[in-house]
């Protein structure tokens, strides 16, 4: 059925409620209401209330099945029947598929953000399940299913690896709506794998290559290494021409358009790679992503960045075998990667466009900018020996600084902009002060 959205049966596993979508078309003149799907899977039946269906519409709506009955690996028949008030308005068969203990699967959640039914896809450790291992989060390229995504990789011994959906293939370029459906994943997947908070790290291919930049100079401080493979830097580069911007900013529209798309400009926020490891994988012989993207982001890192590595893979297209993104040496380079402790992390080199985005690196977070939308930049130096911080601030109306490490009762000198230094005396052990300017 198109646009069918399920989770993979995992026999041995939780397999009573599992939640799969399905596309309800209402060609009447009303609004259909009082709607049921009753499930049917080897005489396990199941029955959902659904959403109302608007008239003259279309809505995916969202049902429960029972896969218990389900022991070997394959596809399933899974028989729908529509109901309203108790009486059948249509019926249909899905096809639901299943996989052995320790294979890779998919697993579907009911949205956060809008209610809707979304996905991801997970490939798991191998031997089992283990709290405090690592987590690999990997963004898929445009028109790849994340459960393909996964299938390209060899499953690790040393943590799980989950793939997010980005609203049907090619979505969002992991931006607006992308970037809210990976964050909820990433959520998702620490509270069902609980790994160790300082073992995560990010990768992607093609359009999953720019998700990677881009929510690696986003939220640095969520990453120990991002590995960005075959990919574009900003979407407004890759989607002209010539790779040229065309200059608007003499309009007031222009200047409107430009300042939309300044928290996705990833060149802006270069600085913000310097807290993690980056290693860039792309093909030498790429047309679909030219290896000029690579080239461009090495040359702007290389000055300042003392953790990157390079390699262009010899002849290598856009996608020249699973290596494209199961690259050994990107995850030898993860092992060594951690991220610090907040307590640990002294130095903060942080910019933004939209604290309504990314508004918080480690113990610092803008809570509001003098200019919207224009770039806002911490550079803060901690010092706990001498109770002490201090630094720069660009387009910064409202800063909150957590003290947590700092002894309390004890009192701390606060000197920003080069102004007098502010003395604050902790209340508790994790206190934190928040200072207008």
């Amino acid at each position: 059925m198109k646009d069918f959205t399920a989770p993979f049966i995992v026999p041995g596993q939780s397999a009573a409620k599992l939640k799969a979508a399905v596309t309800v078309i209402n060609t009447s003149g009303i609004v259909l209401t009082n709607l049921q799907m009753l499930s049917s899977i080897g005489g396990k039946e199941v029955k959902s209330s659904l959403q109302s269906v608007p008239a003259y519409s279309t809505r995916k709506v969202y049902f429960e099945f029972d896969g218990t009955t389900v022991t070997t690996k394959g596809f399933t028949d899974c028989a729908l029947t529509l109901l309203q008030n108790g009486k059948a308005l249509d019926k249909a068969t899905v096809k639901i598929e299943s996989t052995l203990p320790g294979d890779k699967y998919s697993e579907t959640f009911v949205s956060n953000i809008d209610g809707s039914l979304q996905y991801y896809s997970v490939a798991p450790q191998v031997g089992g399940q283990k709290d405090g291992q690592a987590l690999f989060f990997s963004v898929h390229g445009a028109g790849v299913e994340a459960i393909n995504q996964v299938r390209a990789y060899k499953s690790k011994d040393w943590g799980n690896l989950v793939s997010p959906t980005n609203r049907r293939p090619r979505g969002f370029n992991w931006e607006d709506w992308g970037r809210l459906d990976a964050m909820e994943v990433l959520n998702i997947a620490k509270k069902e794998f609980k790994p160790d908070p300082q073992h995560i790290y990010l990768t992607g291919h093609s359009m999953g290559g720019h998700g990677t930049w881009f929510l690696g100079a986003t939220y640095p401080d969520k990453w120990a290494a991002i590995a960005p493979c075959a990919g574009y830097p900003t979407l407004k580069t890759y989607g002209s021409a010539d790779g040229i911007v065309p200059d608007t900013s003499s309009t007031d529209y222009g200047k409107l358009l430009l300042s939309a798309s300044n928290q996705s400009d990833v060149p802006k926020l270069a600085q913000n790679y310097k807290q993690v490891g980056v290693y860039i994988l792309h093909g030498d012989a790429d047309e679909t992503v030219p290896i000029a993207f690579a080239r461009q982001m090495r040359q702007l890192l290389v000055p300042f960045h003392p953790d990157m590595s390079y390699y262009e893979y010899p002849g290598g297209s856009h996608w020249y075998s699973d290596e494209s993104v199961d690259w050994k040496p990107i995850f030898d380079m993860f092992k060594w990667h951690t991220i610090p402790l907040d307590t640990a992390f002294n130095n903060i080199d942080f910019t933004t466009a939209s604290p309504g985005i990314s508004a918080s690196n480690h113990w610092a977070t803008i809570y509001q900018q003098v200019v919207p939308f224009q770039y806002s930049r911490i550079k803060l130096t901690r010092s706990k020996r001498y109770a002490s911080i201090s630094g720069t601030l660009e387009n910064v109306e409202l800063l909150k600084l957590s003290l947590a490490g700092f002894v309390k009762d004890k009192a701390i000198s606060i000197s920003l902009d080069g102004a007098d230094a502010i003395k604050y005396t902790t209340k508790s052990e994790d206190d934190s002060i928040y200072l207008k300017k």
